[in-house]
């Protein structure tokens, strides 16, 4: 494998799916479109006991339900739960608002020029409302990337078709 294929693969720690799943509650069909090895899948699956298919654009070694480039789908689910280190914020949040027939969940660094573009257009979208940002105040050590350039602080992102009324910030702290 090429050696910057290495820097598109940022496997999320357990933690934070599951500080997620703390404050955040899904039905229905699930789906992880950029599954990777499964990090976000496993604890997904196991804590919701509701059905999540796995894609992504490359086989990183993880049995996937299908192969496929996310952004050109089109598949639905009812929630989306999803991690983008790198990427088009904005092509993924027009792709989820497609594919997502209730709610998705973004995890994006805060941190990033371009996420904060992609934060600034979609925070008043009204057809897929901003419901919330459950923030993390330590940078995250990605599973698999040791080096200093991939720490970085993240939120998880919650649009959700129901929301009604302001958003709300949240402060997630581990012990």
């Amino acid at each position: 494998m090429a050696e910057w294929h290495r820097n598109l693969l940022y496997c999320t720690p357990e933690h934070l799916t599951l500080a997620l799943l703390k404050r955040e509650t899904f039905s229905g069909q699930g789906w992880e479109p950029a599954a990777g090895r499964g990090h976000i899948a496993r604890p997904l699956k196991h804590c919701t006991r509701k059905p999540v298919w796995e894609s992504d654009i490359q086989n990183w070694g993880h049995k996937l339900d299908w192969q496929e480039d996310f952004l050109t789908s089109d598949r639905i689910a009812d929630w989306i739960v999803n991690q983008s280190a790198v990427g088009n914020w904005i092509d993924i949040h027009g792709s989820l608002q497609d594919q997502g027939r209730k709610k998705c969940a973004l995890l994006l660094p805060v941190t990033n020029r371009y996420s904060q573009g992609f934060l600034r257009t979609h925070l008043s979208d009204l057809d897929y409302p901003f419901k919330t940002a459950h923030r993390f105040p330590q940078s995250v050590r990605w599973e698999n990337i040791k080096d200093v350039y991939g720490r970085f602080i993240t939120a998880w992102f919650v649009f959700d078709r129901n929301h009604r009324g302001p958003h709300i910030e949240d402060i997630v702290y581990f012990s």
